[in-house]
């Protein structure tokens, strides 16, 4: 063990020690930690670390999958950001673990991604759950021993769909709730709601009754209601009231938040619903559509009906703009609305180019 000054900034500390295993740690502590301090993180860490070493000497030598993952999400998903997110993942791929053990990973990891896309999950969250796998994996290799190679490399991720983001018009997302309400009236419920607030599923079984909230609309002199959504994947909490339609859906569904259908009971429901619809005779590409196209097409409606690119930003929980961005192109049709409101206040006549007598006309 042994504390050192950091060498590219005389006021930090660098903190060098070995594990009951001979495994190698370095760390550089925070500006403003005293010598003192420093000794004292370095005990506590090395403790921490030779506990970790005793609780995985006490495993198994080819431990259970199940055991492992239950691991990773104490020790690891704690600390990163959106944990609550991986907590969701893990949830929907314990199912496939029974039984199995580290070694197995690989075959696992590809029984996840096989059954999961013939089910029409979106490969982005398919590659999101196995993901997990591979981190594991990797940490059976490099620090828990119990790998001697790092069969996460092995794993593939799922390929992307070729149409990134997928929309629906007003009358093709009714058109799908009536065809889902025919199978679960739950599902068709859950489906217009998420389409007319643009919440993503993880936010969704998260409500409760308390997240809608009765606020007075100063113009009409109405009480709206609101949607307070304050766990999100972003970190940022956001606040809307509802649209029509989306109160039609809380108005059937309200004494039931928070939801008790699971994410594959709504979403078979809706995969065989779009099936039976006769939408994806119409636009075949809709056999890519996807639970979370459903947010997509909640921003292309606020774009289309003249949404700037700040509001929807807002409303959708975007951390940066630039994740916005992807919807700017659907608000072309709003600049020219604008410029025609421009023109009602100018007195100045329009130059129009000829191109064809390269000349200016009035």
């Amino acid at each position: 063990m042994s504390i050192e000054k950091y060498n590219r900034d005389l006021k930090r500390y660098l903190v060098r020690l070995r594990d009951k295993n001979g495994k190698s740690y370095t760390k550089v502590l925070a500006k403003g930690i005293t010598k003192t301090q420093a000794k004292k993180f370095e005990t506590e860490w090395l403790t921490a670390l030779n506990e970790e070493v005793d609780k995985v000497s006490g495993l198994d030598n080819d431990p259970y999958l199940v055991t492992l993952l239950e691991r990773w999400l104490t020790k690891v998903a704690i600390h990163l950001k959106g944990v609550e997110r991986y907590e969701s993942h893990a949830r929907m791929i314990t199912p496939y673990l029974k039984d199995y053990t580290i070694k197995d990973v690989v075959v696992v990891a590809n029984t996840i991604k096989e059954d999961m896309l013939s089910l029409d999950y979106a490969p982005a969250t398919v590659n999101h759950r196995i993901g997990i796998l591979q981190r594991i994996a990797k940490l059976a290799f490099n620090e828990w021993g119990f790998l001697n190679e790092d069969l996460g490399a092995k794993i593939k991720k799922a390929r992307n769909r070729k149409n990134k983001e997928l929309y629906m018009t007003e009358n093709e997302i009714y058109t799908l709730y009536v065809s889902v309400c025919s199978l679960s009236p739950a599902a068709g419920n859950l489906l217009l709601f998420s389409a007319y607030t643009g919440i993503r599923w993880a936010e969704l079984e998260r409500l409760t009754i308390d997240s809608f909230d009765s606020r007075l609309n100063k113009e009409t002199g109405v009480y709206d209601l609101w949607l307070v959504i304050t766990e999100t994947k972003e970190s940022r909490p956001r606040a809307f009231p509802l649209s029509n339609k989306a109160y039609e859906a809380y108005d059937k569904y309200c004494e039931a938040f928070p939801i008790s259908e699971s994410y594959n009971f709504v979403y078979r429901r809706f995969k065989e619903g779009l099936k039976n619809s006769g939408l994806i005779k119409q636009r075949p590409e809709l056999k890519d559509f996807t639970w979370h196209d459903l947010r997509h097409s909640f921003a292309s409606l606020l774009a289309q009906g003249g949404a700037s690119i700040t509001v929807l930003q807002n409303m959708l929980g975007h951390r940066t703009l630039s994740s916005t961005q992807r919807y700017s192109h659907l608000c072309e049709s709003n600049f020219e609305e604008a410029i025609k409101i421009l023109n009602k206040h100018s007195s100045t006549p329009r130059l129009v180019i000829d191109n064809t007598k390269n000349e200016l006309q009035e």
